[in-house]
């Protein structure tokens, strides 16, 4: 079938390679930076810029990003849920001239989560696990 062509992965970036992330859900977009750790062999640090500005838990945002970067689709429908919990998710990945930014929408109706990208047909079925597991780091880190 025609959906056997499609890319079953959702984003392309890896937790290595972004550097912003936004989520926005329930009305408010939580921004997060990262910032190049300084000295000899430093970790990257993630910052939180908005709805407040704090340093991220180091684990937790990589946890958030693994987690959001390994999204795949399950299976994939003609026509995604028009509602339930909607988050959407803006991610900035690459260096210079090669920088790239993707977005993708999650929206979680009942027990399934639909992913849908703009400019393309239906949605994906993706993990509800995954989802949840988003929705819980992102609550840690925000601190909410």
């Amino acid at each position: 079938s025609p959906d056997d062509m499609r890319l079953k992965e959702l984003f392309e970036f890896r937790s290595f390679s972004a550097t912003t992330f936004d989520i926005t859900s329930a009305g408010t977009t939580y921004s997060f930076t990262k910032k190049k750790g300084e000295g000899d062999n430093a970790a990257d640090v993630w910052s939180m810029t908005t709805p407040t500005a704090k340093t991220a838990d180091a684990t937790k945002m990589t946890d958030l990003l693994t987690t959001t970067s390994n999204l795949r689709a399950e299976s994939f429908v003609a026509s995604a849920a028009s509602t339930g919990e909607t988050v959407a998710i803006a991610v900035r990945f690459g260096e210079g001239d090669s920088a790239k930014s993707e977005s993708v929408t999650l929206r979680k109706s009942g027990t399934v989560v639909h992913a849908t990208r703009a400019g393309e047909p239906g949605g994906a079925v993706v993990s509800t696990v995954d989802f949840d597991r988003i929705m819980t780091l992102l609550k840690e880190i925000a601190g909410s």
